[in-house]
C-alpha cells in the first residue's frame, strides 16, 4: 500500500460514485465488486449505529492509531483520513452509502436467520417479523377455513349432544314403564294392565309418578311441548301437502332434564286390541276418492295400547321425529319405535331426518 496504490484505488471509488450520480445501471453490488478488484480498502463500522452517525471502528491493522470516532458521513463526501503506523503512510476512503453503496456491517453475533443485507437497513440484526399485509392475508385464510369447517363441527357435536340425551330419556321412560306395569299386575312386561280401564290421564299419573315431572299438561291445552311436531321427511295429508302430528290432543309432560314425553291412549276392546280406520291412498299419498267423492275407508286392528313422543329437548327446535324426537308404539308387552329406527340412536349414534315445511306442496 503506498501512495500511488491508494490514489488509484481512490479514483475508482470517485469513478464508481461518478457512474452512480449520472444515472448509470450500476448497482452498490456492481460498485462493491468493482471497488473490491481494484482492493481497494473498505470502510469497517462499528455494529450499532444511532442518529444517523457511523461510528468508525477502531483497527490498529487497517493502520488507525487513536482513532477517528463518530464521524459523520454523508452520501456523496469522500473523506480522507492520512494516518501514520509503521513509518508508512496509510490512506482510507470511508463512504457511507444509501442510496449509493450500502455500510459493511458486523454479522458476527446474529443468529442466521436474522440477518439482513439492505441498503436502507443500518441495523445488522434485527428479528424477523411479518408485515402487515402478511398477517391480513393469514387471518383471512383462517377466517375462510372456520367458516367451511365450524358449521359442520358445531352441528356434530349438537348431534352427539342430542344422542346422549335421547338415550338418557328412553331407558327413564322403559325403566317407568316396567315399575308400572309390575306395580298395576305383579309382571313388568305387561304394559297393558296400566291401559286396560281408565283414561290417558289415569296412565300418565300411572306411569310418571316415580319420575321427576317438572310441569304436567292436560290434552288440548297449551304449554310443555310444541303444538306440531314433523316426521322424518315430508309426508303427504292427502292431499298434496305436507303434514306433521298434532302435539295439543295428547297427555305431555315437562321432565327435570329438560326432555318432554308424550302419551297418547287407544280406546281399546281388551288387552290393548285397538280398531284403526285409515283411507286408500295412492302412489304419491293422495287420498282415492269413491264416484260420491268420499274417501274409502280402510278399516283393521292390531295390538297397540297406545303412543309414546320423546322430544329430548323439549321446546328447543328442530322438533323433527329423527332429529330431536322419537315415536313408539306402546303393545301389550314392549315399546317399539316407529316411523324412526331407535337402534340408529342407540347403536349407530346417528340422527336421520330431512327437514322441511308444514302445509308445503308435496312434490
Amino acid at each position: 500500500g503506498g501512495g500511488a496504490s491508494s490514489l488509484s484505488s481512490l479514483t475508482g471509488i470517485e469513478q464508481g460514485i461518478q457512474a452512480t450520480d449520472e444515472g448509470k445501471a450500476l448497482s452498490w453490488r456492481a460498485l462493491l465488486r468493482k471497488l473490491m478488484e481494484r482492493k481497494s480498502p473498505l470502510p469497517a463500522f462499528t455494529k450499532c449505529v444511532k442518529n444517523n452517525v457511523l461510528p468508525l471502528r477502531e483497527d490498529r491493522n487497517l493502520g488507525f492509531r487513536g482513532g477517528v470516532k463518530n464521524k459523520t458521513l454523508t452520501s456523496s463526501t469522500i473523506h480522507q483520513l492520512n494516518m501514520k503506523g509503521g513509518g508508512t503512510q496509510h490512506r482510507r476512503v470511508l463512504i457511507k452509502n444509501p442510496p449509493l453503496l450500502p455500510p459493511v456491517l458486523d454479522y458476527s453475533g446474529c443468529p442466521k436467520t436474522q440477518r439482513f443485507r439492505t441498503p436502507y437497513e443500518l441495523t445488522p440484526c434485527r428479528k424477523a417479523a411479518f408485515t402487515l399485509a402478511e398477517v391480513l392475508i393469514t387471518l383471512g385464510i383462517i377466517g375462510v377455513v372456520a367458516a367451511m369447517t365450524l358449521p359442520g363441527l358445531v352441528a356434530k357435536y349438537k348431534d352427539k349432544v342430542m344422542i346422549a340425551q335421547v338415550k338418557k330419556s328412553y331407558a327413564a321412560i322403559q325403566n317407568a314403564f316396567n315399575s308400572a306395569a309390575f306395580e298395576m299386575s305383579g309382571d313388568s312386561r305387561n304394559i297393558a294392565s296400566i291401559f286396560d280401564s281408565g283414561n290417558v290421564n289415569d296412565a300418565g299419573n300411572i306411569i310418571f309418578k316415580n319420575m321427576k315431572v317438572l310441569k304436567t299438561c292436560l290434552p288440548n291445552t297449551e304449554g310443555c311441548t310444541v303444538d306440531t311436531v314433523k316426521f322424518p321427511k315430508a309426508k303427504n295429508d292427502g292431499y298434496g301437502k305436507s303434514r306433521g302430528i298434532d302435539m295439543k290432543a295428547r297427555y305431555r309432560v315437562v321432565l327435570q332434564d329438560g326432555s318432554s314425553v308424550t302419551l297418547h291412549k287407544f280406546n281399546n276392546e281388551g288387552s290393548c286390541l285397538t280398531t284403526f280406520t285409515d283411507y286408500e291412498k295412492d302412489a304419491d299419498g293422495n287420498y282415492i276418492f269413491d264416484d260420491d267423492g268420499n274417501r274409502i275407508p280402510v278399516v283393521s286392528q292390531q295390538y297397540q295400547c297406545g303412543q309414546l313422543i320423546i322430544d329430548g329437548n323439549g321446546m328447543k327446535g328442530p322438533n323433527q321425529i329423527g332429529a330431536d324426537v322419537f315415536f313408539f308404539v306402546i303393545a301389550p308387552d314392549r315399546i317399539y319405535s316407529y316411523i324412526s329406527d331407535i337402534d340408529t340412536v342407540l347403536l349407530d349414534e346417528m340422527l336421520e331426518y330431512v327437514d322441511y315445511t308444514v302445509g308445503s306442496d308435496m312434490n
